[in-house]
């Protein structure tokens, strides 16, 4: 093969040669780095585990709502599905521990009433763990919040 010179109009000048240098230059060191890029397993993994961080962060959240809704929908049906006098006994438990009366030195009323309370509890055992299991996981999700922040 013989290389001809190709008459392609006037000869460049030193200048549009030192141009067209710097450009050939500056394209291959971005094809060196193109190409050391891809040759860096490190960085590569550590760029993968920053995108599977995030996508877990943000499928963590989308669940951790669906969480709060499911809660709040369970909350809501144990409150309509819980018999009056289960809630009647309860509140009435409560503002006697309240006000004092566990502690009383008379045993035995406060004892009749947790026995009567537990009656009524057994009887409606479903309401009263759904609303428990409800609880639980409202706990948890402030729980999970504070540590957040």
């Amino acid at each position: 093969m013989s290389h001809q010179p190709r008459d392609h109009g006037p000869a460049p000048t030193p200048e549009d040669l030192r141009a067209q240098i710097e450009r050939t230059r500056h394209e291959l060191g971005q094809t060196v780095e193109a190409l050391a890029a891809k040759a860096d397993v490190k960085a590569q993994a550590e760029a993968k585990a920053v995108e599977v961080k995030e996508r877990f962060v943000e499928r963590a959240g989308v669940w951790a709502g669906r969480l709060r809704e499911t809660a709040y929908r369970a909350t809501g049906l144990t409150r309509e599905k819980t018999p009056d006098a289960v809630v009647g006994t309860t509140a009435h438990a409560a503002a006697q521990i309240r006000g004092g009366a566990a502690r009383s030195s008379r045993p035995g009323p406060v004892r009749g009433k947790g026995v009567s309370a537990a009656v009524v509890a057994r009887a409606s055992r479903t309401p009263l763990l759904t609303g428990a299991s409800a609880l639980a996981v409202v706990l948890l999700l402030r729980r999970g919040r504070r540590r957040r922040k």
